[in-house]
């Protein structure tokens, strides 16, 4: 089965099949595709903090490493700002009885803002 996510590397193992994951359940089960989206964005988060060797936050949750001003200069405010949504849309799959509409998970996909930010950063997929 091809996927929208062929070109993030086998090697990157967990966030590659999460990425595909979301994609998969973003009409069949909507809190399911929000939950997998917000963990592509923690895992791609943390690889940028690392690539860009950025210090940790004053915190090390996802919020704070989104809200971190090297963070923010990394990856550009757009980037940053649709990264915060799927994380908080996630918080809300996660831990609120709402539901998630099809239309919801599909916005939080993690495949836009994955394509515009790895070119930004100037760096090889392939760690």
């Amino acid at each position: 089965m091809t996927s929208n996510f062929d070109f993030v590397p086998a090697d990157w193992g967990e966030t590659r099949a999460d990425a595909v994951r979301a994609e998969t359940y973003g009409r069949s089960d909507p809190r399911s595709c929000v939950f997998y989206a917000r963990r592509v964005v923690e895992q791609v988060v943390i690889r940028i903090f690392d690539l860009e060797r950025l210090a940790a936050p004053y915190k090390t949750d996802l919020a704070a490493r989104i809200g971190d001003s090297g963070f923010r200069a990394a990856v550009g405010s757009e980037i940053a700002a649709k990264a915060d949504a799927v994380r908080k849309v996630g918080n809300v799959a996660v831990h609120e009885s709402r539901g998630i509409t099809a239309q919801t998970a599909l916005r939080s996909s993690p495949l836009g803002w994955c394509t515009r930010l790895i070119p930004r950063l100037g760096v090889s997929l392939r760690l």
